[in-house]
């Protein structure tokens, strides 16, 4: 759902200022990452879920540069590796624990958005 949500902001946006290109380059960056995200999650442990919030990411911050979509889902790759680093020194955890990426994506997405804005 929040996929249409989005959608329809950044149409609504686009429509009223006229800005076609920023439409497109957000749709494009939306699409590339669930593709990409899809392929992960297929030969990975990543969930369907955060497939979906990659793409919404990535449209959100695609909006605003292709650049800003890339650096907010690396940030979320970053944070959720470096907290999975913490996690297996301090907590012992092991190859097969589940960490849940949705957060980590949505702080790289603020980070860079806060960046950008």
């Amino acid at each position: 759902m929040a996929g249409v949500g989005v959608g329809t902001a950044l149409t609504a946006s686009a429509v009223l200022s006229g800005n076609w290109g920023r439409w497109w380059q957000a749709a494009f960056a939306a699409a590339a990452a669930f593709v990409v995200f899809y392929a992960v999650a297929v030969v990975s442990g990543l969930g369907y879920g955060d497939v979906k919030l990659a793409a919404v990411i990535a449209g959100c911050a695609g909006y605003t540069s292709p650049t800003a979509a890339a650096m907010a889902l690396v940030g979320g790759f970053v944070a959720a590796g470096v907290v999975a680093a913490i996690t297996v020194v301090v907590g012992g955890a092991g190859r097969g624990s589940a960490l849940a990426m949705g957060p980590w994506l949505l702080l790289g997405a603020a980070a860079t958005l806060a960046l950008y804005c």
